[in-house]
């Protein structure tokens, strides 16, 4: 349960972090991006476990589940660095800044992907 809910929480702050750079002025970003970083939160909070346990869940929908995060935390994090990418060739004016921080978050999502491969390969 603690791995999941940190998982939510910090899905969630990267929604409503979004939503607030949004409201300034200036800053205003398009609803699809919004709505694309809420959906972890959506299916994280979609997949709940009404028996509390974090074991495997062997039914289809779980296997999907499973191998869905799996492909999504890849390619979210080959896009968080090709965004990062991005933002440093843009400099530092403009929104080059905002999107340079996403090139460790993609390092670390493509991370956290390979190594759950990994361990489900061994």
């Amino acid at each position: 349960m603690g791995r999941r809910l940190i998982l939510i929480v910090l899905s969630g702050g990267l929604a409503l972090g979004l939503l607030h750079w949004s409201e300034r002025p200036g800053h205003t970003l398009p609803k699809w991006v919004l709505l694309l970083a809420a959906l972890p939160l959506l299916l994280l909070s979609a997949a709940n476990d009404d028996d509390g346990d974090d074991g495997d869940d062997d039914s289809a929908l779980g296997r999907f589940l499973s191998g869905f995060g799996k492909f999504y935390f890849g390619v979210g994090g080959m896009a968080l660095i090709v965004v990062g990418f991005v933002g440093l060739s843009l400099g530092a004016d403009g929104v080059g800044p905002l999107l340079a921080i996403a090139l460790p978050g993609g390092v670390i999502l493509l991370f956290i992907a390979v190594m759950h491969l990994w361990l489900d390969s061994r």
